[in-house]
């Protein structure tokens, strides 16, 4: 349902896409990665970004999900949502929620490992700015499971607790 703007112009969703990519660009560099590791984002969560590695714990994808959320990468998200979370989000969805959101702050509270290795779950502190300037945060559970073959981890789904 793209819809041009006037008859030469681009869609809405074009303009946003190349938006999303200078902002993505400019930003890919060695600060800090916005996960709060305190690390540079090309070590940190840019090496999960750009494929070059899988998160090893449900910790390090769900901090790798918070830069992506926190940088407009809607691709990376949906690549890593298990494909029977009750929640299934687009690509349009969730760059519509980008326009108007923005993450500012993580903090991790709490983080668990099942015995078997094969799940886990990650308890955090998100704080956003959204449109007009307010800020808001979240605390949310979330649960990443693994795949047995492959070994990657993806996010099962969340419980947002206040």
């Amino acid at each position: 349902h793209r819809r041009r703007l006037c008859g030469s112009c681009h869609t809405l969703v074009d303009i946003m896409d190349g938006w999303l990519r200078l902002v993505t660009d400019a930003t890919l560099s060695p600060s800090t990665c916005p996960c709060g590791s305190g690390d540079a984002y090309d070590t940190c969560c840019g090496k999960y970004h750009r494929g070059e590695e899988n998160p090893s714990t449900p910790e390090a994808l769900m901090r790798s999900r918070y830069t992506a959320f926190a940088r407009g990468m809607s691709a990376y998200i949906l690549k890593t949502q298990h494909p029977q979370n009750p929640e299934q989000p687009t690509r349009e969805s969730l760059e519509d929620f980008f326009v108007e959101t923005r993450f500012v702050g993580l903090t991790i509270l709490e983080t668990s490992l099942a015995a078997d290795g094969q799940s886990g779950h990650v308890k955090f502190r998100a704080k956003q700015r959204v449109a007009g300037g307010r800020s808001l945060s979240f605390v949310e559970n979330s649960f990443f499971v693994r795949d047995p073959h492959s070994g990657e981890w993806s996010y099962r789904s969340g419980e947002i607790l206040a």
